[in-house]
């Protein structure tokens, strides 16, 4: 009898384990609620709910040869770039927490027909993502490959990564600068533009002032008016 119980108790733990084991494959939580249908939406690009809701508004949004737009993450969603820069042809187009593979999913979205300018900052949260500046940057490539077969008349400025707090170096090292002077390289080797912003943020120890941000990553008012202020030079090219 005991040992009957014990059987069965054990093959029903494999067969919990295994159905485990294939519902993380398959996207965890995630594929569960699609399969449930539980706050799905019409496209599940596996980028998260708010990347999907961007991506959706963005391709639906007029686009023109005279548009100026920013393209990338967090820093980019979260500024009034049109204020900022007191110019009407240029358009938002960033999205928190994006990464370079998510901007290629929806390159053509926003770039067609091509726009005029393009400034594009992408690759810091690639980081989180485990990457190192080499496969940033291999990856970055691909952005500016499409973008030269789609858009070979629109202007191009790759901005590199800024500044942060001492106190988040533990997590990011060196990449920052490694990846700044091989975005550097790339542009040149294309074409492109690479806009230095941070030489333009940063403090005589060369971290990010405490009065540019609250977390040590994102900017505060401030700082964002002194980039628009550096930008402004290359919106008269």
């Amino acid at each position: 009898m005991r040992e009957t119980f014990a059987i069965s108790l054990l093959f029903n733990l494999i067969l919990i384990y295994l159905g485990t084991y294939i519902i993380y494959k398959k996207g965890g939580w995630r594929f569960i609620k699609k399969k449930l249908r539980v706050g799905q939406v019409l496209e599940d690009s596996g980028y998260g709910p708010y990347y999907d809701q961007r991506k959706s508004l963005f391709k639906m949004l007029p686009k023109t040869n005279t548009d100026i737009l920013f393209i990338g993450h967090s820093l980019m969603d979260g500024a009034e770039w049109a204020e900022l820069l007191e110019n009407p042809h240029v358009k938002n187009r960033g999205i928190n927490g994006e990464i370079i593979e998510g901007v290629l999913h929806r390159l053509d979205d926003i770039t067609m027909p091509p726009p005029d300018k393009i400034f594009l900052m992408i690759g810091t949260n690639d980081i989180d993502h485990g990457f190192k500046t080499p496969q940033i940057l291999k990856n970055y490539e691909k952005i500016v490959v499409k973008l030269k077969q789609n858009c070979p008349n629109t202007k191009v400025y790759t901005m590199g990564m800024l500044p942060i707090f001492p106190y988040n170096r533990n997590k990011v090292g060196s990449i920052p600068e490694e990846f700044n002077a091989g975005l550097q390289q790339l542009a040149a080797k294309n074409g492109y533009t690479y806009v230095d912003l941070y030489n333009v943020l940063k403090d005589d120890r060369g971290n990010l002032p405490q009065a540019y941000s609250n977390d040590g990553w994102h900017l505060m008012g401030e700082a964002y008016v002194k980039v628009a202020q550096h930008l402004k030079n290359y919106l008269k090219e």
